[in-house]
């Protein structure tokens, strides 16, 4: 599905297993996400994160579970 002025799609993969391999996705997301957070006044690094854990999915045995107060259920 890439646009027709584009190489074949094997060159373009090709060229971006390069990239990959390389580490070029990310430094890119490293600078863009630096450059975005000095333009915001924040600090260069994030000092915290958040994970979803509807999207973050434990094993079929699982463990502890918590009281999550914003959605007032288990889990």
């Amino acid at each position: 599905m890439l646009p027709a002025e584009f190489p074949s799609w094997e060159a373009v993969y090709a060229a971006f297993k390069r990239w990959a391999y390389r580490g070029l996705w990310k430094k890119l997301n490293d600078i863009l996400r630096t450059r975005i957070r000095i333009k915001n006044n924040k600090n260069k690094q994030p000092t915290a994160a958040i994970i979803d854990s509807q999207t973050a999915k434990t094993t079929e045995q699982g463990g502890e579970r918590g009281y999550d107060a914003g959605k007032k259920n288990q889990g």
